[in-house]
């Protein structure tokens, strides 16, 4: 059998190798999709605010948690925004301060150990950042914040407007909100061209100050639990379910507010 020419002309194809299809110049053009006005942006805007304020009402709602029997749960507050009931998870060391729970959960849930257990000193730094435990909030010492990671806040959600606040009062960032430079919001180093020596001395005191500030709100944090076991009468070396100590600090008198009233005495009467 003999191949006979095809004289049928080919489709065009692209550099690509693909079949460009050809367009009827009969067919009209599809009309530009019209931008809106800004009327119809700022409606847009408006309704997706709303939306977002909602999603955030649902996670922050802790009302959910309360029962009759439990009129004050424990609050564990879990990437930052979600508030989950922990109730019964936790124990806490009388003798550094530090949370206790063989299932923490929260997201990225483990198991946590107090300073008392001891860490190794030659821990690979991924191992360290997901054993890092869960902690109550440094500034009020009521609710519990996330561990295990190192994007973690040192407070609570409802902490943080507080937090922010008071660094406004301040007029710097004294209270680091996170343990990582960018959940405080820096410093950050530009590296489209190189840095000079007075930008790297810069920046490393800019981190040096949040290091300084991340380990002194720590330690304030845990003194605060401390003094408050020791005024209701918990001796070292126990290790108690932290219901005990958040009942016996809302008996007392002690609600959110307290911790951030020693905070600004603290600080405004020494500056």
């Amino acid at each position: 059998m003999t191949d006979e020419p095809n004289d049928t002309p080919r489709a065009p194809r692209s550099k690509s190798g693909f079949i460009r299809a050809k367009r009827d110049p009969n067919k009209p053009r599809t009309p530009p999709r019209p931008q809106p006005t800004e009327e119809e942006r700022a409606a847009s805007a408006e309704r997706r605010r709303v939306r977002e304020e909602a999603i955030l009402r649902k996670q922050t709602d802790t009302s959910k948690f309360v029962t009759p029997e439990r009129p004050f749960p424990t609050i564990g507050w879990s990437g930052g925004t979600d508030a989950r009931d922990v109730t019964g998870r936790y124990h806490l060391c009388t003798t550094c301060g530090g949370l206790k729970a063989d299932d923490c959960g929260m997201l990225h849930w483990g198991h946590d150990a107090c300073r008392c257990d001891g860490w190794p000193d030659d821990e690979p730094l991924d191992d360290y950042e997901a054993r890092m435990p869960c902690m109550l909030c440094r500034a009020c010492g009521l609710a519990i914040t996330r561990g295990h990671h190192r994007w973690r806040f040192l407070v609570c959600y409802p902490c943080r407007g507080r937090l922010a606040t008071f660094n406004g009062q301040v007029g710097r960032k004294v209270l680091p909100q996170g343990i990582h430079s960018l959940v405080n919001g820096g410093p950050l180093l530009e590296v489209s061209r190189r840095p000079t020596k007075e930008q790297y001395d810069e920046f490393a005191g800019e981190l040096n100050a949040m290091f300084k500030g991340v380990s002194g709100f720590h330690d304030w944090g845990a003194r605060l639990v401390l003094d408050r076991l020791r005024q209701f009468g918990f001796t070292e070396g126990q290790l108690i379910p932290v219901e005990d100590y958040l009942d016996a600090c809302r008996n007392g008198g002690i609600d959110e507010s307290t911790g951030w009233q020693l905070l600004e005495q603290a600080w405004f009467d020494d500056v």
